[in-house]
């Protein structure tokens, strides 16, 4: 997006009572709010009886952009008593083989000194300090600025 969001607000809740009794969560929502208007959220849960469930749409006034979930075979079968697909790719290995070459590949051409990092000091500083801050907004229920 090119920009950090100025605010963010974090609601969460732990449904079973083994992750609660670790202090932590497993259903989370985050809403972010960005200097050019735009409105992010971001929808987190431990459990899905179906796999791991990994998507992402973005709007925007020109369209809108998906990444869905990876299946080992790309069809649906449709009949009387509805749909079935393909269970979901269970690993980021799985999901991610390319990706994973090409991060690799590049992290090798930066330490030869034939590419520049894509991913800057600047840019992980700038992800903690959103990320403190949706902490913060979940601890205590109200949104944070940053």
């Amino acid at each position: 997006m090119g920009e950090s969001p100025h605010t963010v607000f974090c609601l969460a809740h732990a449904f079973h009572s083994d992750i609660g009794a670790l202090n932590d969560v497993d259903t989370v929502g985050v809403v972010m709010k960005f200097p050019s208007g735009a409105i992010g959220q971001i929808d987190l849960s431990r459990h899905a009886v179906y796999g791991y469930d990994q998507r992402v749409e973005v709007f925007g006034a020109s369209g809108m952009l998906t990444s869905d979930n990876c299946t080992a075979l790309s069809s649906t079968h449709f009949h009387a008593a509805g749909s079935s697909q393909h269970p979901i790719k269970f690993s980021f290995p799985q999901r991610y083989a390319e990706a994973y070459d090409v991060q690799m590949n590049h992290f090798i051409n930066v330490i030869k000194m034939k590419e520049n990092l894509v991913i800057t000091k600047d840019d992980v500083i700038r992800s903690f300090h959103v990320v403190d801050a949706i902490e913060k907004s979940f601890q205590s229920g109200k949104p944070v600025t940053l």
